[in-house]
């Protein structure tokens, strides 16, 4: 293989990912780590294209800028890796402070024929792959857990191949660096690149992961309110039941309607009926914990899963939300609309083998509150007899059945 043939080569695969990778960034604009690696990838691109004019143009365009460009480029896949699996910005500029201290560094001792400046200007690769390979092995996690693996092999194995390059160039000087008559310099160089993208299909592979755990998450939840549908609340609390058998920790679980919806509909149109169950859901996510999960399992109705709850202590949760509901407007072209709800609790009994029975009561519950003249809390009586002693069971359920609302 010739110097200009690998070079070529080289050049027409990093155009190709160069494309594609600023295609997806500016379709995927949210996924702002793409941009970090499209821009890597675009650096590394320009930095190949000098370097295979070496002997055709002046060595500061096929030696010096190369190598600014490649470092530059590093730090930009750092900044991708830390985008991706940080999800935030950096708190300080500490990392653009000292990539500039390093490359004007790297530039002076090259300026001045100061020895090992090769080695010198590949410290920025060296530390922001560094960086990146910890963060990868760190955070790689969820559905990118094998991705972040493999990413960071392949960067650690490019470090060890750039190792071994600067101790040739160490060795033999810095001519042999595009001496392609020799066979260490040739394939070293030619690992490098194949090592390079190989790095540039795990920034792919990340994007697809990324957009397969997005897909799996968007068919977990109701498109209109955004918690989770039936299916997805049937498999959490199956995973909660689980756990609180294994721990021998309650859960409570409430059902929740929403009182003469159809009328709101029929009344205010169903965009009022949207704007009332986007209410509710903010409502529920403003007052609950972040362990407890929502989900929507008809037109109206909501359950939420409380773990580590008792019945009675859910039922004064499900209390606290009626009231805030109550006493939240809906504001629709300047018409202030009220809605009130219904709730019927009840919690993990010994015998449940799944969440259907523990649905079966808590619905009960719920047509409960709805016959006695709904915006109200019912609570099931067999939840509450596993808390109390027989002593105290008449009172505590008279005390705790019924939260009658002012007005019916």
């Amino acid at each position: 293989m010739g110097y200009r043939t690998l070079f070529l080569f080289d050049v027409v695969s990093l155009s190709v990912y160069a494309l594609a990778l600023t295609v997806l960034a500016f379709r995927h604009r949210r996924m702002n780590w793409l941009s970090w690696f499209a821009l890597s990838v675009l650096l590394q691109l320009v930095a190949t294209a000098l370097e295979g004019t070496v002997g055709n143009s002046h060595v500061a365009w096929t030696v010096l800028l190369p190598s600014l460009l490649n470092s530059t480029a590093f730090f930009s896949m750092y900044m991708g890796f830390r985008w991706l699996l940080l999800r935030e910005a950096p708190t300080s500029q500490l990392g653009p402070m000292l990539l500039y201290m390093a490359l004007t560094g790297y530039v002076a001792l090259y300026l001045v024929h100061a020895p090992n400046s090769f080695a010198i200007g590949m410290a920025p690769v060296f530390i922001s792959s560094g960086i990146s390979v910890g963060y990868l092995l760190k955070l790689g996690k969820g559905n990118i857990r094998l991705t972040a693996r493999i990413a960071a092999g392949v960067l650690f194995v490019y470090m060890c191949v750039l190792i071994y390059r600067l101790l040739l160039v160490s060795s033999a000087g810095s001519a042999i660096a595009t001496d392609m008559t020799d066979h260490r310099s040739l394939y070293s160089m030619l690992a490098m690149m194949l090592l390079s993208n190989c790095l540039i299909l795990m920034y792919l592979w990340f994007f697809v992961a990324e957009m397969y755990g997005d897909l799996a998450q968007t068919a977990r939840l109701d498109p209109l309110t955004g918690v989770l549908n039936r299916r997805a609340i049937e498999a959490e609390s199956s995973r909660e039941i689980s756990r609180s058998r294994r721990t021998g920790s309650p859960m409570a679980l409430i059902e929740l309607d929403i009182d003469h919806f159809k009328k709101v509909n029929d009344t205010h149109g169903h965009r009022a009926g949207d704007n009332a169950l986007r209410t509710l859901v903010k409502i529920l996510n403003q007052e609950l914990r972040e362990v407890d999960m929502v989900g929507r399992i008809g037109g109206e109705e909501f359950v939420v899963l409380l773990p580590d709850t008792t019945a009675l202590t859910g039922a004064a949760v499900a209390e606290r939300l009626r009231e805030v509901v109550e006493a939240t407007p809906i504001l629709l072209n300047k018409t202030e609309i009220r809605m009130t709800i219904s709730i019927g609790v009840t919690q993990l009994l010994p015998l449940d083998p799944d969440w259907e029975p523990i649905l079966d009561r808590a619905d009960e519950a719920l047509y409960a509150a709805k016959r006695e003249g709904r915006n109200r809390v019912m609570i099931d009586t067999r939840s509450v007899a596993m808390q109390l002693p027989p002593s105290k069971l008449f009172s505590s359920i008279e005390s705790v059945t019924s939260y009658p609302s002012s007005k019916n």
